[in-house]
């Protein structure tokens, strides 16, 4: 069969990342030598800006602006959703024949995951989260996501409760790890008979600010 010539696209994106924060573009004090592979070989706006949001989670609105191509004002409330009349990203590109592949941090409401991927793996639903037990979810060719569990907040100061859309958790390992293993699972598996979009949205830098042990020298 042939070959697709529409390209593959494999997007990464990192959490409340600054743009000084990559060695690269000029931070020193800082070591990112995969990132600075994607400035060398790639291009970098170093002056594109976010107009900030209208609540402390920047990181919601700023997706869903992305994903939606709207301005902050024109979204649903503070981005929490993607209304079906909002076209996504991964909806356009799906139309386009694209399979569409969805892995990580969505902070944007399960519906509107749903209707925009057509595979992932190690779905993240909310925005904050221990990054060493991830409520995780995974792919639901139905979007569903209606496994619900109880989790306490914060046990040492608080008994309050929250509901998160969770299927399982791999205790232990770091959120990028576990996104970038499932990133690469895929990618691994990939049948070349029609392009792709690869979405791999990580929880980090974002807090809580903890890393794997082989990276505490450098603090």
């Amino acid at each position: 069969m042939q070959t697709s010539k529409k390209p593959n696209i494999l997007f990464l994106f990192t959490d409340d990342q600054r743009f000084d924060t990559i060695n690269a573009l000029g931070n020193s004090q800082i070591k990112t030598p995969n990132m600075d592979k994607l400035v060398k070989s790639g291009t970098a706006f170093t002056h594109a800006l976010i107009p900030g949001g209208t609540c402390g989670a920047v990181c919601m609105p700023s997706r869903a602006m992305l994903h939606s191509g709207r301005t902050l004002f024109h979204l649903d409330g503070l981005g929490e959703n993607i209304p079906a009349e909002h076209t996504t990203l991964g909806e356009t590109l799906k139309d386009a024949g694209y399979e569409t592949i969805g892995i990580g941090k969505w902070h944007n409401g399960h519906k509107s995951y749903a209707r925009s991927f057509t595979d992932g793996a190690e779905i993240f639903f909310g925005g904050m989260d221990d990054h060493w037990n991830v409520p995780a979810n995974n792919f639901d060719p139905n979007g569903q996501y209606d496994n619900i569990i109880m989790s306490c907040w914060d046990p040492f100061y608080s008994n309050r409760t929250r509901t998160l859309r969770c299927d399982h958790v791999h205790p232990g390992k770091h959120s990028s790890e576990l996104f970038a293993d499932a990133a690469v699972n895929i990618l691994q598996k990939q049948s070349h008979e029609k392009p792709f979009f690869m979405y791999v949205s990580f929880m980090a830098p974002h807090d809580p600010r903890t890393m794997p042990k082989e990276f505490f020298g450098y603090v």
